[in-house]
């Protein structure tokens, strides 16, 4: 994992738990941000936040309330499945907190190079195989992403042998800044509903 030091010391809001926000918030955590869990599950029925919170992350459940962002937040990490329509982040655009995704994150921090996959059909068929084909000869694939092991969590113990073979939805995509993998692969049947100018 590369050391950055991007986040010490900031307040950052990771909204929506699943496993990549829970995996972010521990992440930026060992950065050292300063950081606050927010997640719409009551706190009886998340067991991530009462993990999260067991390990002296502050965690805020039970909605989204937009008062939590009058606080100075440096920083927004967002999970893939809520939308930019939400009103949380449309309130942290307004006030010029900026908004990334957990997958940039692990980019960020990530020493092994990174092999996207993106597109409508056979993502994770398509992803399984490069990462089959790369250990096979000898480079170690790791699968991460929409696959089901969030990015921000496979990018910690990456190391610059192997390479990150990312599975990425266009949730995860949309709103991406410095997200550059080494190589994308991309198929579009569906161009009414999605636009490739939107993500490159």
């Amino acid at each position: 994992m590369k050391v950055i030091d991007q986040f010490k010391n900031k307040k950052v809001l990771v909204l929506g738990l699943a496993k990549s926000g829970e995996s972010a918030a521990r992440l930026l955590d060992k950065l050292g941000a300063i950081v606050t869990v927010n997640d719409g599950k009551p706190f009886e029925d998340n067991p991530a936040a009462q993990s999260l919170l067991e390990e002296g992350i502050k965690v805020v459940t039970g909605g989204h309330p937009l008062e939590l962002l009058d606080e100075e937040f440096a920083l927004m990490v967002k999970n893939p499945g809520i939308t930019y329509s939400n009103p949380m982040i449309e309130k942290a655009l307004a006030k010029g907190i900026p908004v990334l995704t957990e997958v940039e994150l692990a980019y960020l921090i990530s020493e092994a190079p990174i092999v996207g996959i993106t597109g409508s059909n056979g993502k994770t068929t398509t992803t399984t195989m490069i990462g089959e084909v790369l250990t096979a000869a000898g480079q170690h694939g790791l699968l991460s992403g929409n696959i089901g092991y969030p990015a921000s969590q496979v990018a910690q113990t990456a190391s610059d042998k192997d390479t990150l073979v990312m599975e990425l939805s266009s949730f995860q995509l949309m709103g991406v800044q410095e997200f550059h993998p080494e190589t994308c692969g991309y198929y579009q049947p569906h161009a009414n509903s999605y636009r490739l100018s939107w993500f490159f």
